[in-house]
């Protein structure tokens, strides 16, 4: 994840500012998949995303990367058409099929242009994908070696690898924990017939939701709907995940790592969506480490000592408690200084609070940056499906800009002190010789 991703990653949480937010329409076909629309006419296109409860914290036991190659594999042949036809149709068309998948959920996602005649043959191949894939062999191979292949750079990057074991450490036990690109052991354990099961589970229409955006109309963006997903079998939506729990005490890690550099972690578990104290959080986390040069972990790590180029910090909401992260990149030389100076900063900031001006600041960039987040119909997409996937308010994106300004100084010091305890924390220091 980039810098910037990061920064951003509690998405949604930044009100619209001189922005007219589209009217959000809302339907539910008949075998419980969830659609949301919105027209936009700003282009001649239409992006569809369809996400599934069905990222990696769906995987089963000694099957680490099954919820990753089950996504991986829509488009890789459907019905009676093989991977290349599928392709050869949608490049014919000028349409583009996409996949994606996280621990939370798995997303298929296609851009097409609205015109009829060129939307509707990508529509169908997509609605076959979803409801006819037939996962072949050789394929599904291809797909575990490549996987295999992306684990050795995974442990190539110092970054990869200190974030890979933080989510292990401060998740231990719980389906967050594990990477959502699998293990070895367990990749090579699956076979086809894992795949068509996990599918049939979770790929059905109760456990769907669908975001669409773009220039039709809402008659043919029903249309759209119902083709795409209202033929998945209704099924049933899977069980809620275990709960996140705190940790019991702090949690110390040295990992060597053969780098000039070191990657310093300090975190928790943080908020779920939803979570009532979101905005005190968000609007405190961007005068803590929200904010890449002004905010006081940059001030302190960047400007006053000159230690970290890359210093920040960040909620990341998911449908449990997800992640509360402070990232610090340093010098190998440097990492003492540098982690002193950044549980500090914290302590500072939990004893302290943020100052009033600190606070109309952070309340200014966050009212004025949004529009650059839903500039166009494929990022208004992925806030949709956010909102349907976590069952968000229809009227979301209009509320943001009471909720941030109603912030107070005071709401964010107890939201603060409520969600992170530097006495329960994982600190992992990643880098430099043992």
């Amino acid at each position: 994840m980039s810098v910037r991703a990061v920064l951003f990653a509690g998405l949604l949480v930044l009100p619209v500012v001189a922005h007219a937010v589209p009217r959000i329409r809302h339907w539910t076909l008949k075998n419980g998949a969830r659609v949301y629309f919105v027209r936009s006419r700003s282009v001649p296109m239409v992006d569809i995303n369809v996400a599934f409860d069905a990222g990696s914290a769906r995987d089963p036991h000694g099957r680490s990367g099954l919820a990753m190659l089950v996504d991986s594999m829509i488009g890789q042949g459907a019905g009676t058409l093989t991977t290349g036809q599928i392709d050869r149709r949608l490049d014919d068309v000028g349409a583009a099929l996409g996949a994606s998948s996280g621990r939370d959920m798995a997303t298929v996602s296609l851009q097409t242009l609205s015109q009829r005649k060129m939307r509707d043959p990508a529509v169908r191949v997509m609605a076959l994908s979803l409801e006819h894939p037939t996962f072949p062999v050789p394929n599904f191979e291809r797909k575990v070696r490549d996987a295999l292949l992306g684990l050795k750079f995974v442990h190539q990057s110092l970054s990869s690898v200190a974030n890979r074991r933080f989510m292990s450490l401060v998740y231990h036990g719980h389906p967050y924990a594990a990477y959502p690109g699998g293990t070895a052991a367990g990749l090579r354990a699956i076979r086809r017939r894992d795949l068509v099961s996990f599918y049939r589970r979770y790929y059905v229409g109760r456990n769907a939701v669908v975001a669409i955006v773009g220039d039709v109309s809402v008659n043919a963006a029903r249309g759209i709907s119902s083709e795409i997903a209202g033929h998945l079998p209704a099924g049933t939506k899977p069980p809620p995940l275990p709960p996140v729990h705190s940790l019991r005490h702090a949690v110390f890690v040295r990992l060597p790592y053969p780098s000039v550099q070191t990657q310093i972690l300090i975190g928790a578990p943080g908020i779920a969506r939803g979570a009532p104290d979101y905005f005190p959080l968000i609007v405190g986390n961007y005068i803590l480490g929200g904010d890449p040069l002004e905010s006081r972990l940059a001030m302190e790590l960047r400007q006053k000592h000159p230690l970290s180029y890359t210093s920040y910090s960040y909620f990341y909401p998911m449908r449990q408690r997800g992640p509360f992260v402070i990232s610090v990149l340093t010098r190998n030389a440097d990492r003492g200084t540098a982690l002193r100076l950044a549980r500090q900063t914290l302590a500072h900031f939990l004893a302290t609070g943020p100052t009033a001006a600190e606070v109309v600041a952070a309340k200014r960039y966050l009212t004025g940056s949004f529009p650059l987040h839903i500039d166009s119909d494929a990022k208004l997409a992925g806030y949709l499906t956010i909102i349907g996937f976590y069952g968000l308010p229809l009227d979301y994106l209009n509320r943001m800009i009471p909720h941030i300004e109603a912030v107070t100084v005071r709401e964010i010091d107890q939201a603060f002190r409520a969600h992170v305890r530097p006495d329960r924390m994982v600190t992992l220091v990643v880098g430099g010789r043992k």
